[in-house]
Order: structure tokens, then C-alpha cells, then sequence
């Protein structure tokens, strides 16, 4: 029974580090990409986009920029106070230089507040 507990707390400890982990280098980011307009994540509402989405056309590149087109369910992943579907554009200018090598979306009162792309993308 203690072998259980244990192996428990260790997935639950590892499971808590890796999400601090990936969501250490949205702190200090701003809303604009010249340090402008705000924080973009107050600790809840920012995460690393998942392949599927990009996969399944969710969020997609365009000649604008990138349109993000969530459901209830996707947008809950980003920010779990999220209470409707988020559609939107984010242009080419508000998208932001990303700090890990990936993709980057956070959301605050049902809208893309930030968006990071990789440097090569």
C-alpha cells in the first residue's frame, strides 16, 4: 500500500512540476511585443499549444496571421474560467517571439490576449 502512495505522489509532484515548468516563461510577458498593454497570463490562462490543435485546423496559419478557432472544451484548456468558444484573428504584429520553441496561446475573458510563435516559424 505505501509503494502505491508513493508512486501516486510522485506522478502527482511530477505532473505539478512539469506545468510550472512550462508555464514559467509566460511570466513577464506583455500584451504587446514592444513591452506594452499589460501582462498576458496571471497564472492560469496561458499554456503551449498541443500539435492536435494544429492538426485538427483549430488554430491555423494564414496570410494575416493566425486564426485560433476553439471550442468551450479547447479554450478551458488554456484558461479554465473560459465560458464560451473563442474565434479570432490574431495578426502578424501581436504575434510574439515564443521562449520555448513552441507555440504559445493565452486566453483571458474569452479572447487571444497572447499569442508566441517560434522565431523560425
Amino acid at each position: 500500500m505505501r509503494y502505491v502512495v508513493f508512486i501516486v505522489l510522485m506522478f502527482s509532484l511530477g505532473f505539478a512540476v512539469r506545468h510550472a515548468h512550462s508555464h514559467d516563461w509566460f511570466t513577464g510577458m506583455t500584451v504587446n511585443p514592444d513591452g506594452t498593454g499589460g501582462g498576458c497570463c496571471s497564472g492560469s490562462d496561458c499554456r503551449e499549444i498541443p500539435e492536435a490543435l494544429f492538426l485538427n485546423g483549430a488554430i491555423r496559419q494564414t496570410a494575416e496571421g493566425y486564426v485560433v478557432s476553439l471550442t468551450l472544451e479547447q479554450a478551458q484548456f488554456f484558461n479554465s474560467g473560459a465560458s464560451k468558444p473563442v474565434t479570432q484573428l490574431v495578426p502578424y504584429e501581436r504575434v510574439q517571439s515564443s521562449r520555448s520553441y513552441a507555440y504559445g496561446l493565452c486566453i483571458w475573458r474569452n479572447e487571444v490576449r497572447c499569442f508566441f510563435a517560434p522565431s523560425n516559424s
